[in-house]
């Protein structure tokens, strides 16, 4: 049996108490608009497969949008055959689904999307709970009307959601898990709600408040729960844990549960169990398992085989399935077994045994937030330094604590200076040529987020405004458009307009073209001409692979015009928690870079999962080159091909024992070498190109 992996300490904390704290406040959130860099909470649909247990019916589910709320291109394919049974485009979009070996479909969706619209009207769309014939024809279809309720300050969250579907195979039905913890299970033979339930939260099942984990016993109607959950201060935090088998009617059979108190060093404490699926093992007449060893122990010598009128001898019980159990505050491992003694009506009679314990020694899961170490099988790569130089002010004061870079023609450096609002211009060996100064009218934005300077082949200058000075009225009509600097640094009169507010946060310059590249926190890129009316030659919102893209980290453009997008997926995760509802269908890896022709035609996908860290990208069509963003564990530079393949890393030994170290990397030298500026303390490197 093999353990599955422990959950973070932000899995930890969530449990249905904590959903009635964190639901409305992520709700809220959702609903306020979104600072550049910081991306919605509300989750994204992506298209998704689903596959029939038996793996013959293979659902595929294509949204019409990214919020889920509209129509969706829907197919079902047999995969035996290749043949598709059905087609077509349903009025709503599954935003969960389940397929049985049948070919029947089920799932739910949400008119409106999650969020319903951000209104007053109370109108917030419709749940609609769905099942399809393996021709794709409508068998059962509840309807459920959704109301917003009012949170103040104009804010507005719908009622009445889904959490997760859940598929038992053995018995064919599908469980939906409300937000409100109700199970409804739905029979996919006689098509209809079956039965709903909440499981027993007494007794030995106090710890139960939501379940983080859901799985069905083979050849039963049982259910193996765990809950796990934490609340307190920053100086004390209580974490519950709880295991429960519940029957069909969610009454518990077995549980065990546990609470602990932690102080400030320990607020995050690991759950207490952790569980594996369940291992079924075959029905057998054989002995009890914990009987005495003597075969003939419970058997009497003098019984015969003729009938009687009495009740009969209770049956052997015989294993159904076990399970693991780890104890986090004692260091143990047990295994229970799940036996069915059988009552004299041939009806199941169920109990749960103990039947070994060991001491086990859990394995620390990283902090959320950390970065990770560099991969081991990273290939190691000597490089011999060309230079190494400092960039200084024109009085010959070091620039450090610099908010954006860009190069410019003949790869002149442009640093954004975060204290004096300016904008320092050197050479390509760091000597200061002269300064970008936006004067008193304006004010640079700085923000580690959306603070973004580009430079144009022309060697004009675009600079992100922060705040413009308010008129009387007190208006700030100017931020988040862009300052123009000519190739000399003198200040253009006239700003220029993001295409959006979604779009308004990081600016790149396309080298050969005379378009500029506009993206933000809204999931899209925007391509724009430099003409006089601005016109959009491309918009790119889908990655190579047909998924949306969803939390842009940055945007490098070749010097051919290829663009490359570094984009995080966030699944089941935002703002810190898991998603309050719906989980998301679709297992994407987190991490990707994603290849477009310079009209903004996708090329490929790669997975850059493993390097999740390397969130700050540049590109040159030949070879990717990222960095840690942010306090990386050792200073390197890592160097791929254009089709992911690591070629090498580059380690900066000078900033091995800096305390700070934020790497910002460039492909200089046609190509030929890296610069590497340590926006910190402002040290650039160079080194040639592998």
């Amino acid at each position: 049996m093999r353990a599955t992996p422990q959950k973070a300490p932000y899995q930890v904390a969530l449990s249905l108490v904590m959903l009635r704290v964190i639901l409305p406040l992520a709700l809220l959130i959702q609903c306020v608009p979104t600072w550049a860099g910081y991306p919605p909470m509300v989750p994204i649909l992506q298209p998704y497969q689903v596959t029939s247990p038996g793996g013959r019916w293979v659902l595929d589910v294509i949204p019409s949008n990214r919020e889920g709320s509209g129509p969706a291109a829907t197919s079902l394919t047999n995969t035996k055959t290749g043949e598709i049974a059905w087609k077509q485009i349903l009025p709503y979009t599954f935003w969960q689904s389940c397929v049985n070996d049948d070919g029947k479909v089920a799932g739910f969706a949400y008119t409106k999307g999650v969020m319903g619209e951000n209104n007053s009207t109370n109108d917030a769309g419709e749940f609609i709970v769905s099942i399809l014939d393996f021709h794709g024809e409508q068998m059962h279809k509840e309807t459920t009307k959704r109301i917003s309720h009012s949170f103040g300050l104009g804010l507005y969250a719908p009622s009445h959601g889904a959490y997760s579907i859940h598929y038992d195979g053995n018995n064919d039905r599908m469980i939906l898990l409300m937000s409100n913890g109700l199970f409804r299970c739905y029979n996919m033979l006689s098509r209809s709600l079956h039965r709903a339930f909440i499981p027993e939260s007494n007794g030995d099942a106090s710890g139960y408040e939501w379940p983080d984990e859901m799985h069905f016993i083979p050849n039963t109607h049982l259910i193996l729960l765990q809950s796990n959950s934490a609340r307190g201060s920053s100086d004390q935090t209580t974490s519950t844990s709880c295991i429960q088998l519940i029957d069909h009617n969610g009454r518990t059979l077995w549980a065990t549960s546990k609470h602990r108190t932690f102080g400030a060093d320990k607020k995050w404490p690991f759950p207490e169990f952790r569980i594996i699926d369940p291992e079924p093992l075959e029905k057998s007449n054989d002995v009890d398992p914990f009987a005495d060893s003597d075969p003939f122990a419970n058997e009497n010598p003098f019984a015969t085989t003729e009938a009687t009128d009495g009740p009969g001898e209770p049956t052997t019980p015989y294993k159904v399935a076990d399970f693991e159990v780890y104890f986090g505050d004692t260091g143990e491992k047990a295994i229970f077994k799940i036996l069915d003694s059988g009552g004299n009506d041939g009806s199941p009679s169920y109990t749960v045994v103990e039947s070994s314990r060991e001491k086990w020694t859990p394995s620390e899961a990283p902090v959320d937030g950390e970065d990770p170490d560099p991969p081991k099988d990273f290939p190691a790569m000597a490089a011999r330094k060309l230079s190494a130089f400092q960039l200084k002010r024109a009085n010959g004061t070091p620039l450090t604590d610099i908010a954006a870079l860009a190069l410019g023609p003949d790869d002149t450096i442009h640093a954004l200076d975060e204290d004096k609002n300016l904008i320092h211009v050197f050479d390509k060996d760091g000597k200061f040529l002269y300064v970008c100064d936006s004067g008193k009218d304006y004010i640079l934005d700085t923000s580690y987020y959306s603070s973004s300077i580009a430079v144009d082949k022309n060697g004009e200058v675009f600079a992100r405004i922060s705040e413009y000075l308010k008129d009387t009225k007190g208006e700030n009509s100017l931020a988040g458009h862009y300052l123009r600097f000519s190739a000399d640094g003198t200040l253009n009169e006239k700003t220029l307009t993001p295409p959006a507010d979604g779009l308004s946060g990081n600016i790149v310059a396309q080298p050969i073209t005379n378009n500029l590249i506009f993206y933000g926190y809204s999931g899209e890129v925007a391509v724009n001409s430099r003409d006089k009316y601005g016109n959009r030659v491309a918009t790119i919102t889908h990655r190579p692979d047909g998924q949306w893209l969803e939390s842009i980290n940055n945007v490098a453009c070749a010097p051919n015009g290829m663009i490359a997008i570094r984009d995080s997926s966030m699944g089941n995760r935002a703002g810190g928690f898991t998603t309050p509802f719906p989980r998301l269908p679709s297992k994407l890896p987190e991490e990707t870079v994603n290849i477009y022709s310079k009209e903004g035609e996708p090329i490929r996908t790669i997975d850059f999962t493993r390097f999740a860290g390397l969130s700050v990208i540049t590109f040159d069509g030949k070879h990717i080159v990222a960095t840690f963003p942010w306090d990386p564990p050792t200073p390197l530079v890592y160097v791929f091909e254009s089709e992911g393949t690591p070629v090498g890393a580059i380690r900066i030994a000078e900033l091995a024992k800096k305390k700070r170290v934020n790497l910002r990397p460039f492909i200089v030298s046609d190509g030929k070498a890296i610069l590497a500026i340590d926006q910190i303390s402002g040290m650039a490197f160079r080194y040639p190109m592998p």
